[in-house]
């Protein structure tokens, strides 16, 4: 039919400061979705209101990878949100997941190993972050919210 799938994941990410620890086991698809014109790699749900009124808590995000170089720091669209992983400093720890609109820091000495990760809800606090520990990176390309 022409239809193209993207499947729904279960395991949210945070739209907080504290991130949301990710399951060390993989990840369910637990449905599918086809969205006209939006070519996403998958949904995501997102929990904690830090991205409120954007993103409220229990929405859903059509994502798509965002690759990247930590050399070239400079090469992502900033102001636009992503959903990103932050990996831990031993390979022992957790993952965290974050969505966040991100901004180029504005220090000259430390935009090139930093970005700044800015919630839209002006509740919570920006803070930065290591370019060298995101694992992965997902540009949000549309949201779902859910009528109650």
């Amino acid at each position: 039919m022409g239809l193209v799938l993207i499947p729904e994941y279960e395991e949210p990410f945070r739209g907080g400061n504290n991130g949301e620890p990710l399951l060390d086991d993989g990840n369910t698809v637990i449905g599918y979705w086809t969205l006209n014109g939006i070519k996403a790699d998958m949904i995501i749900p997102v929990s904690g209101n830090s991205m409120a009124p954007t993103y409220p808590a229990g929405s859903r995000l059509a994502v798509k990878r965002q690759f990247f170089r930590p050399d070239e720091p400079y090469s992502i669209p900033f102001g636009e949100i992503f959903a990103f992983t932050l990996k831990g400093e031993a390979p022992e720890d957790a993952a965290f997941g974050f969505v966040k609109r991100l901004r180029k820091h504005q220090d000259p000495e430390r935009a090139h190993s930093y970005w700044i990760a800015h919630s839209d809800n002006p509740d919570y606090d920006d803070f930065e972050i290591r370019i060298t520990q995101i694992g992965s990176l997902w540009r949000v390309l549309a949201g779902i919210t859910l009528g109650s």
